[in-house]
């Protein structure tokens, strides 16, 4: 699902990079009982425009439920 957002970017540093103003902490993402619902989480905020998502290296159920939500896995993990 694609939906018609504006949300505002800012240039990160120096890096000319466009980063979403609003961004998604990571934590809460490995608490959900089910990684689908932390998959919903940022899909929901990759439609919306969001494009930081924030995750600690030593999360590492974090960052698999990321993976999953990004392609080419997006797919396989509906």
């Amino acid at each position: 699902m694609h939906m018609n957002h504006e949300m505002p970017y800012r240039e990160l540093g120096r890096t000319g990079e466009k980063v979403s103003i609003i961004g998604v902490g990571g934590y809460h993402l490995g608490i959900p009982d089910n990684p689908a619902d932390a998959v919903g989480i940022v899909r929901g905020a990759i439609d919306r425009g969001v494009n930081f998502l924030d995750c600690s290296w030593d999360y590492w159920t974090i960052a698999s439920n990321i993976a999953y939500a990004l392609p080419p896995h997006a797919e396989s993990h509906a």
